[in-house]
C-alpha cells in the first residue's frame, strides 16, 4: 500500500518542473530527523577550493586546500568576512613550564625571564626594576639595601641610626665596648697577678686601697698613692745653687710666691678659674637646673640654657627659657600694666580681666563688646607704627616662643596669636607671624600664617578649631624660615615673606562678626632667644 503511494506520487509531478531534471532534492531541514552519517561512503560537509568565495553569509563554512590542515577551516563571520578557524602553535621548545608568547618571528614557546625566573608554577622573583636581588637569606629586622660594588639589592641590618663614639662598636643591630679603646677595671683582695693587656688593664687592691696599672710586657705597675713617702734625697747648699732643680721650678725659690694664670684660666694656681673653652668665652651667669651651655652667636659666648628636642639653638619645650617668662600675674589690667613687662591694651570696645587663681594659672581674659567688628587686644610694646620689643626677629638665625591661648567659642569670630607690627585695629592689614582664625575667611582650622602687608602664606595647622586650651610654638632655626607647630603636632615651616628689619611685638587679639561678644583667654607667653630686653 505505501508502495503505491509513493509510485502515485511520483507519476503526479509534471514534467519538466524545474530542479527535478534526472534527481530528487531532499530538503533536510524539513525532512531530515535524526540524521545520522556515521555509516556512510563519504561526507564533505563543507566548501572546498584553493580561494575563498568573494561573496558569503553568515554561517557558511569553506575548507581551502592550500592551507595547513590546522589552519585551513574557514567560517563567515559579518557578511562577506571569513575568518580562519585554528592556528598550529609552534612544537619546537614546548616543554613542561614554558609560557606560549607572540615574539618577532611568530608565536614561540619561552621560559619566564627578566626579573623573574622558574616555571609558571614556580615563579622566583630575582630582581625590582631590572635590577639583581641577592638569594642570601636575611635576618630578623634585615632591609634591602643597594650595594654599589655587587650591583645588587642585599639584605643587610639596618645603618645609619647611631654613629659610634670612642670605645663603641656597632655591627649590625649589636652594639659594644672597644675593648682596644676602653680599659678594663677589676678589684679584689692583694696585688693582683697573672697576664695582662698592656694600657688596657687597671686593677684596684680593696685591701691596701691601691691602683695598679698592666705596663709593657704584661707586669702589673703600682700607682704611687697620696700618703706614699716621697724621698728627694738631700739637698745641700742654696736651693739657687741646685742647677736642675732650680730650672724645673723655673727658678722660683720663694715657697709663697704666687702663680697667675692666663689663656682660658684666670686667678691662682691654687684657685683657678676656668673662664673660656678653646677661646671662647663662658658666662657667668649661674645655670638651673637641667640646663646645659648654648652658644650666643650675638654675644659671642657660652650661655647657660634650656635645650632638648629639634629646634636649634634655643629650646623652650619645656617652657624654660632664657629671657622673657610671663604668666600674666595678678596685677592690674590698664594700659601698660598687665603682667610683669607692659603689656598694653587696645580695645575698641569690650572687657579684660584676669580669671583664675595663682600666679601658674592665673589668665587674661580678653571679650570684644557685642558689636560687629568690635575687638579687645594686648601686645607687648607699642601699639602705633611699630613693635619694638623683640626688634626684627625675621633677622634672627635662632629663637623660640610658646603662647598659651583658650578660645570660647568658633562662630562668627576672628583671631589671631602671634607677633605683629604696627595698630591692633586689624593685624591682618599688618606684617605678621602667627596663628590665626577667621570666619570670615572660611576657615575650619587654625592657619598658619605669614604676612608682609602685600605677600602672605596661609597654610592650615591640621587642627579643628574648638574651646579647648591651645600651646603655639613658634621658632625659627635659619634666617628667612618660621617653623609652626600647635599642640606639639607636626612642624610647618614658611618663609617668613617679612622683611628682615621689620620690628615685630607678640600680641593677642579677638575680634566681633556679630552682635554676640567674643572672648579669647591668655595663659602665658614665652620667649628664648638673642636678649632683647
Amino acid at each position: 500500500m505505501r508502495t503505491t503511494l509513493w509510485i502515485a506520487m511520483a507519476v503526479m509531478i509534471p514534467v519538466g518542473q524545474p530542479g527535478l531534471k534526472g534527481q530528487t532534492r531532499v530538503d533536510m531541514a524539513r525532512q531530515g530527523k535524526n540524521v545520522d552519517f556515521a555509516s556512510a561512503d563519504k561526507t564533505r560537509p563543507f566548501k572546498v577550493g584553493s580561494s575563498l568565495p568573494a561573496q558569503c553569509e553568515p554561517g557558511e563554512v569553506f575548507f581551502k586546500t592550500n592551507e595547513i590542515a590546522s589552519q585551513a577551516v574557514y567560517v563567515c563571520g559579518p557578511e562577506n568576512s571569513w575568518q580562519a578557524v585554528g592556528r598550529e602553535l609552534p612544537t619546537g621548545d614546548m616543554t613542561p613550564g614554558k609560557v606560549l608568547v607572540v615574539g618577532e618571528s611568530g608565536v614561540q614557546w619561552r621560559s619566564p625571564g627578566g626579573d623573574i625566573g622558574g616555571t609558571i608554577e614556580n615563579l622566583t622573583v630575582r630582581g625590582l626594576q631590572g635590577r639583581a636581588v641577592s638569594s642570601a637569606t636575611p635576618s630578623e629586622g634585615d632591609v634591602l639595601r643597594w650595594s654599589a660594588v655587587t650591583g645588587m639589592w642585599e639584605a643587610r641590618a639596618p645603618e645609619g641610626q647611631y654613629d659610634p663614639g670612642a670605645g663603641v662598636l656597632i655591627a649590625g643591630r649589636s652594639i659594644s665596648v672597644d675593648a682596644a679603646t676602653v680599659p678594663s677595671y677589676s678589684t679584689g683582695i692583694g696585688a693582683p697577678t697573672g697576664n695582662c693587656h698592656a694600657g688596657g688593664d687597671y686593677y684596684v687592691d680593696l685591701a691596701a686601697q691601691r691602683l695598679y696599672f698592666c705596663g709593657a710586657g704584661s707586669s702589673w705597675r703600682a700607682v704611687a698613692s697620696a700618703g706614699d713617702a716621697v724621698s728627694w734625697g738631700s739637698i745641700t747648699g742654696d736651693l739657687s745653687a741646685q742647677g736642675d732643680l732650680w730650672s724645673a721650678l723655673n727658678q722660683k725659690a720663694d715657697r709663697s710666691h704666687s702663680h697667675s694664670l692666663g689663656g682660658d684660666v684666670t686667678g691662682d694656681l691654687t684657685a683657678a678659674t676656668v673662664v673660656r673653652l678653646q677661646g671662647r668665652t663662658v658666662s657667668s651667669e649661674a645655670p638651673n637646673d637641667g640646663q646645659a651651655l648654648v652658644w650666643s652667636a650675638a654675644e659671642s659666648k657660652w650661655k647657660p640654657s634650656t635645650v632638648g628636642g629639634a629646634g636649634g639653638s634655643f629650646n623652650a619645650l619645656d617652657e624654660t627659657v632664657l629671657w622673657y617668662r610671663e604668666n600674666f600675674p595678678n596685677k592690674a589690667t590698664t594700659s601698660n600694666s598687665i603682667g610683669t613687662y607692659g603689656w598694653e591694651l587696645s580695645c575698641s570696645s569690650g572687657t579684660v580681666s584676669h580669671v583664675g587663681t595663682g600666679n601658674g594659672s592665673k589668665a587674661v581674659r580678653l571679650s570684644s563688646a557685642a558689636t560687629s567688628g568690635s575687638y579687645c587686644a594686648i601686645l607687648l610694646g607699642s601699639v602705633g607704627t611699630t613693635g619694638t620689643v623683640v626688634g626684627a626677629i625675621g633677622s634672627y638665625a635662632g629663637w623660640d616662643s610658646i603662647f598659651r591661648f583658650r578660645l570660647y567659642t568658633t562662630s562668627n569670630v576672628r583671631m589671631f596669636v602671634g607677633y605683629l607690627k604696627g595698630s591692633m585695629y586689624d593685624p591682618w592689614a599688618n606684617a605678621h607671624i602667627g596663628l590665626s582664625f577667621d570666619t570670615t575667611a572660611g576657615d575650619t582650622q587654625f592657619v598658619f600664617s605669614t604676612y608682609n602687608g602685600t605677600n602672605g602664606t596661609r597654610i592650615p595647622s591640621g587642627v579643628a578649631v574648638d574651646t579647648n586650651w591651645h600651646k603655639l610654638r613658634i621658632r625659627s632655626t635659619t634666617s628667612g624660615t618660621i617653623v609652626f607647630n600647635l599642640d606639639d603636632g607636626t612642624d610647618v615651616s614658611i618663609n617668613t615673606n617679612v622683611a628682615t628689619t621689620t620690628a615685630m611685638a607678640p600680641a593677642f587679639y579677638i575680634n566681633t562678626q556679630e552682635a554676640v561678644a567674643k572672648t579669647i583667654d591668655v595663659l602665658r607667653w614665652y620667649w628664648s632667644g638673642p636678649d632683647v630686653r
